[in-house]
């Protein structure tokens, strides 16, 4: 490799410089002021081949056009195996088409969208991973769906997906006697959120015949759409999804939720070997279990826990290796269904949108290819 940077520094500038394309792709932002602001936010959970070649041919081989073939292929495998070694996935668009959606997630922002507006970024898909009210009343709904619409009439996205989350109690059949939780499952949408235009409830949606979306709202610690046995749940996501959308995050992954009281700061955490004194895991072990032997997403998009917003990459090896710790320290038997074959080196991109008004809006880009569902009901 020229210039003579370690492998790992040539990976971060290829994404450095793939995340600044990024950015300037389309009419999303106005100006460089603009793109610097929300920059800092958004999630590269993919980098693609065409741009690997231009970074080659642009800062490894400069103006000498005339490298054996071989040697350029050589380049590039050391490239591809470095970015694997950071979990970056890769899409290879040499000879195929792909097209680019952005999506901008927004998770747990409890009544204050007014607030947030200013922080939003535009895109084409907008996620909402549920607790949009404080308490679930008729006022704070429709005070969320009149937010929605704001949202499409500015022109910050042209679809809006959403689930909810175990605030939002008027959202939840059990407690909101007035909703037809059937009706709602086969059409995807909810009467109390017009602006919505799909509302998954335990369910899924196909975007452009290409992209397989599963959303559910279930939790296990409490409140609205709880469930004591989430297992039964999260057995039913749709094993083709490409993204899945939940409240609750899964467990050990962006779940650390602060806690008044805490009998023994200081320790070593059991779970994670991390010390995180007044932290504890709120994540739920069957949804991770099922995102890694028979799902493998390649997005987890999740809220529920504001204190530990961020994303992170995983291969479903290292998911695994987690996993089989958790099982011996809990004595967690393992459903009869509950695993498949799967590849080891797939990665999971898992992302907590939970917000407060500190917070920036994540956002990513996802390549798909067209109408690669074509022959699925949408």
């Amino acid at each position: 490799m020229s210039q003579n940077l370690p492998l790992k520094q040539h990976c971060e500038q290829l994404i450095s410089l793939f995340i600044k394309e990024r950015l300037h792709q389309g009419s999303y932002f106005s100006s460089e002021k603009e793109i610097a602001y929300h920059k800092p936010n958004f999630v590269p959970i993919q980098v693609n081949l065409k741009f690997i070649n231009w970074y080659i041919h642009q800062y490894l081989l400069g103006k000498d056009t005339n490298k054996d073939k071989d040697v350029i292929i050589k380049i590039r495998d050391q490239l591809l195996q470095g970015l694997k070694e950071m979990n970056m996935p890769i899409i290879n668009d040499t000879n195929q088409e792909y097209n680019v959606k952005r999506f901008v997630v927004l998770s747990d922002i409890h009544s204050k969208g007014e607030a947030l507006f200013p922080k939003i970024p535009n895109g084409d898909v907008i996620l909402c991973c549920g607790d949009f009210s404080n308490r679930g009343s008729l006022d704070e709904i429709s005070q969320f769906n009149d937010f929605l619409g704001r949202l499409k009439i500015s022109g910050n996205c042209k679809t809006i997906i959403c689930i909810s989350g175990n605030h939002d109690y008027g959202m939840d059949a059990k407690y909101n006697k007035n909703l037809d939780p059937e009706k709602i499952f086969n059409t995807r949408q909810n009467p109390l959120l017009p602006n919505c235009d799909y509302y998954l409830q335990n369910n899924s949606i196909i975007l452009d015949s290409s992209i397989k979306i599963y959303g559910s709202p279930i939790t296990s610690q409490g409140m609205a759409f709880h469930s004591s046995n989430s297992y039964s749940y999260w057995k039913e996501i749709d094993s083709d999804s490409d993204i899945v959308l939940s409240h609750t995050p899964p467990f050990n992954i962006l779940d650390l939720a602060w806690v008044k009281n805490n009998e023994n700061p200081k320790q070593v955490c059991k779970v994670c070997g991390n010390i995180h004194d007044y932290y504890e895991h709120w994540g739920d072990y069957w949804l991770k279990n099922q995102l890694i032997h028979r799902v493998k997403p390649n997005i987890s998009v999740f809220g529920h826990v504001h204190d530990d917003q961020n994303f992170v990459r995983k291969s479903i090896k290292e998911l695994k290796a987690e996993e089989e710790y958790q099982q011996k320290l809990f004595n967690i038997e393992q459903p009869f269904d509950s695993k498949t074959s799967t590849s080891d080196d797939h990665i999971i991109t898992f992302l907590n949108g939970a917000l407060d008004l500190t917070h920036k809006v994540y956002f990513f880009d996802y390549f798909y290819i067209p109408n690669s569902r074509s022959l699925y009901q949408k």
